[in-house]
């Protein structure tokens, strides 16, 4: 069996009849996510060409094209507007979006290196 890993809650795999009927209720009147074909093949296109993974290119494209359904956005607008960013600069994007749809015990944060100049580290070493 093959190990998944995720950021989502684990479902826990019951045969009790009361779990499935309570999993069931609360999912009650949520619409699945729905996309069209073209749109995500555009999305995961594009984050290929942005230099993303198989994997990284399916994952984020997801959370843009749900992202674009919530503000009611067309997936090729926003990919437009994206056509400018780095990789690194998209990947910080993104850590955004998950963070406002996170809960805020659970943040998503990037490290980066600060960049010194040589009379920086004159100044700091002197």
């Amino acid at each position: 069996m093959e190990t998944t890993y995720s950021n989502l809650p684990q479902e826990v795999q019951s045969s009790d009849s009361a779990t499935k009927s309570l999993k069931y209720f609360n999912q009650y009147g949520e619409k699945g996510l729905e996309f069209r074909a073209e749109d995500v093949d555009a999305t995961i296109g594009f984050l290929k060409g942005k230099g993303f993974g198989e994997q990284a290119a399916v994952v984020t494209g997801v959370i843009l094209l749900k992202q674009a359904k919530i503000d009611n956005v067309p997936v090729y607008e926003l990919l437009d507007s994206l056509e400018g960013l780095e990789s690194l600069q998209l990947s910080s994007l993104v850590g955004n979006i998950l963070n406002e749809n996170r809960y805020p015990t659970s943040l998503l944060g990037f490290r980066i290196q600060k960049v010194r100049s040589a009379e920086q580290e004159r100044i700091i070493l002197a």
